[in-house]
């Protein structure tokens, strides 16, 4: 069995937010917490004045940067992404079953995947001939992408993409944005990724929301 992998985090990784990143309010509801010890590093909130949930409480980016270096350096941590697993199975069925629906109601073939984790799921619409490019800010999971899929995955996100075109067909966040840390900023970069008569598909969390024909 190949040893886990283990990301440490103490208070110094942490940051509270202060006030609601869309409308900047100061009260908050409790949603859940989570701790490592006695350490509270994930609290989840309602604003109580614009009614978004949010993490107030959470780890800070250069905890991830520093995580993902951990990562890369793990045969382990890679090896999760083997496409045979549940996991990447699921992820492949949900995306080849999204590609299905949305196919036949748009002229386009471009894609865009933010967040594209291994590139297990964006392999079904390059299985159906799309033109895909994935953006993924983890590089072990970019490389599995790249080296195992044969795709077109590039490290980084997407606040400092510059694409080599216009726009594209659909542009997809698939349990991406409870992941950033401002998510005014994160859909503003994403509009501009989106061609004249475009799509834009997001999951977050148990919701979705599809936005038809960005003009």
């Amino acid at each position: 069995m190949m040893p886990k992998v283990t990301f440490p985090i103490d208070i110094d990784d942490v940051e509270e937010l202060q006030s609601c990143p869309i409308c900047e309010g100061a009260y908050f509801k409790t949603i859940s917490e989570v701790y490592l010890n006695s350490l509270n590093f994930l609290k989840t909130v309602l604003c109580t004045q614009c009614g978004f949930v949010f993490r107030q409480t959470r780890p800070s980016l250069r905890w991830f940067h520093k995580s993902w270096e951990i990562r890369k350096q793990q045969v382990s941590a890679v090896a999760q992404y083997c496409e045979d697993t549940l996991i990447e199975k699921r992820r492949y069925l949900r995306y080849e079953r999204l590609a299905r629906f949305i196919e036949d109601k748009m002229a386009g073939r471009s894609l865009l995947d933010i967040g594209s984790g291994p590139g297990t799921g964006l392999k079904a619409f390059h299985r159906r001939k799309w033109d895909v490019t994935g953006l993924e800010p983890d590089p072990s999971r970019a490389k599995v992408g790249r080296e195992q899929h044969g795709l077109n995955i590039l490290e980084g996100s997407i606040e400092n993409f510059h694409g080599d075109r216009e726009g594209y067909s659909l542009v997809m966040a698939i349990h991406v944005l409870e992941h950033f840390h401002s998510p005014v900023d994160f859909m503003n970069n994403v509009v501009r990724q989106v061609e004249n008569g475009g799509f834009v598909y997001i999951v977050r969390s148990c919701f979705f929301m599809v936005a038809f024909c960005w003009e």
